[in-house]
């Protein structure tokens, strides 16, 4: 399982505060925490300026190429991808870069906002979207936190009206929860989460 850190953190931080959660999986599940190759982000923005509202991801094709080197040095059953992390996984879905077939891992997002850089994209396979048999065949779970002031549910919503056109039917699920911005570890959103991760 491939775990993406969100802005302003590092992969080990990450671990550590997802632990109360992967503590619960399955013994001898194989965890993968890596630090982004920028450093604490997966993009480079200007103070004050928020991944929904930039018109560009510095950085963002070496953060891509970085994570789908991980995704192709051995099969990974999951990634979990948390704020950045989350919206880098919703534009490599939408850009197609994600393995498919009986190799496409299942997907967790949560903190995600609506990209900027990508709306127009995003806009044109809402208004166009591909046929059944090319959508993404993994389970993916998109979390929405009812208190996230950071990247509110309104924004989530959007992604969720995308998603649900990208993935194949049934698979595509959304749980909300009633934290904030950062990944639940317990109650019904992380047995949610548990359910894709390990199913």
């Amino acid at each position: 399982m491939l775990f993406l850190h969100g802005k302003s953190t590092s992969g080990p931080n990450f671990a550590e505060r997802l632990r109360p959660f992967t503590d619960t999986l399955p013994p001898g599940t194989p965890l993968s925490f890596p630090t982004s190759p920028r450093g604490l982000e997966w993009w480079t923005l200007p103070p004050g300026v928020r991944s929904a509202t930039a018109e560009e991801y510095p950085g963002y094709d070496s953060s891509e190429a970085f994570v789908l080197a991980q995704l192709a040095e051995r099969p990974h059953s999951a990634v979990l991808g948390q704020s950045q992390g989350a919206i880098l996984l919703l534009a490599m879905l939408a850009r197609g870069k994600l393995p498919g077939g009986a190799g496409a891992p299942n997907l967790v997002l949560n903190g995600v906002q609506y990209p900027g850089p990508f709306a127009e994209l995003l806009e044109s396979l809402n208004q166009d979207p591909p046929p059944e048999q090319e959508r993404y065949p993994g389970r993916v779970l998109l979390l929405v936190g009812e208190n996230d002031g950071i990247a509110p549910p309104a924004g989530a919503g959007r992604c969720a009206a995308v998603l649900g056109k990208l993935v194949r039917g049934g698979n595509f699920e959304v749980c909300g929860h009633p934290g904030d911005h950062g990944v639940p570890v317990e109650g019904e959103a992380a047995d949610a989460m548990r359910r894709v991760m390990c199913g």
